[in-house]
């Protein structure tokens, strides 16, 4: 499957599982040729095809398709920052933005957040993403999953297969803490997150051997 035609599947999956409501959220991609394919903006996942998405250069010159996402900024400086990532997808579902608004991180309460992530994932401070370029200090992190303050998650990965996995297990995590946290603060319970030496050694096992 062509790059541009696997990015419209991934979208299709993304609409489908609701991870987004109407038109927001984006995800691109970094193409062969160093050109970037992005969600256009103010378009839902389920209306893009081969033939309007939008096609620009690693400098934001449009080439083909519609208009380019709002947040096409913050995808250009990762990718210019960062050569080893070639995809992005910036979400805002529902638990994942809990926590984010509460700007407080999504702890490692389970073995599926070790396998997929092997760290606490972060939350950044809030940027008003309308005035500022939200992806500056992802630009300079080398870390690839983030909360983003007030507003929602961003992924980074190597591949779009992998990213959108981890966009997947991002949501469950967060559903899974919402509710540790809730149960536990109702019953009085301290939870603990698993031990660092744990979730290494489940990590490395999910991405050497899993």
């Amino acid at each position: 499957m062509k790059p541009i035609e696997e990015l419209i599947e991934v979208m299709k999956k993304i609409c489908q599982e609701k991870i987004e409501l109407n038109s927001s959220g984006n995800i691109s991609i970094r193409l062969p040729d160093g050109r970037v394919a992005i969600k256009p903006k103010g378009m839902p996942y389920s209306d893009v095809t081969t033939e309007n998405i939008s096609i620009v250069d690693i400098d934001g010159n449009t080439i083909s398709g519609n208009p380019p996402s709002s947040d096409l900024l913050a995808h250009l400086i990762i990718y210019q920052k960062r050569p080893n990532i070639h995809c992005i997808i910036h979400t805002h579902s529902h638990f994942a933005t809990v926590f984010a608004v509460l700007g407080i991180p999504i702890n490692v309460f389970s073995t599926l957040t070790a396998d997929y992530f092997g760290e606490p994932i972060e939350c950044l401070s809030f940027v008003n993403h309308r005035e500022e370029n939200f992806g500056l200090s992802i630009a300079q992190s080398k870390k690839e999953v983030f909360l983003l303050g007030k507003h929602g998650a961003i992924l980074l990965g190597n591949s779009i297969q992998d990213t959108v996995k981890r966009v997947f297990a991002l949501e469950e995590s967060a559903k899974i803490n919402y509710h540790v946290l809730l149960l536990a603060n109702n019953a009085g319970i301290h939870v603990d997150s698993i031990l660092n030496e744990d979730i290494q050694s489940m990590r490395q096992f999910y991405v050497q051997k899993y």
